[in-house]
Order: structure tokens, then sequence, then C-alpha cells
């Protein structure tokens, strides 16, 4: 049986892809105050709120100017960070049509 937050997420997949909507986006911020985008194809959306969208760790110690530094505690860019989208929050952007 699905519950009604599954159920409101398929009626919003079903609302955004009829408005043109391709991709969605899910972001974070790192510690230097950046915002960071990964976006799925909104087919890919219901799937994406189970597994998370992975995002690399090294993001984590990204600079301003996007340069990776190196640090003893991640040891390189290997694994991931899964960001979890919350469907509560889609909002689809005025004059982004995508």
């Amino acid at each position: 049986m699905e519950t009604d937050t599954e159920i409101r997420l398929k009626e919003s997949i079903v609302q955004l892809g009829a408005a043109g909507v391709r991709y969605v986006c899910g972001s974070m911020v790192d510690s230097g105050s950046i915002n960071r985008v990964k976006c799925v194809p909104l087919d890919k959306l219901e799937r994406a709120t189970r597994s998370g969208i992975g995002i690399s760790k090294c993001w984590a110690t990204a600079l301003s100017n996007d340069h990776i530094i190196a640090t003893e505690a991640l040891g390189g860019p290997t694994g991931d960070i899964r960001l979890l989208p919350d469907p509560g929050s889609l909002v689809q952007l005025v004059a982004t049509p995508a």
C-alpha cells in the first residue's frame, strides 16, 4: 500500500512532467557556503527519494574556486554521499522550463 507521501510524489511528478519539467535538482551547501547542485531526470525522482542522489565526498573539501584539497579524513575521491530529496519541497522555478 502506498503512503500519502508516495501518492503526492507521483502526483507531483505527473504535474511537473505536464508542465514540461525534465530534471529535478538537489542541492547542498558546502563548508565554504557554496551551493552544490546535482540534477536527476524527472522520471528518476521517485527512485532518488528512496536511494538518494550520489555526490562525491570530495565536495566537502571543495574550495570557492572549485579546487579540491587533500585531507587525511577522506583519503581521496572514493565513495559517495547521498542527497535525499524532500518531496514536500518540490518547487517549479519560474523561467527555467527544464
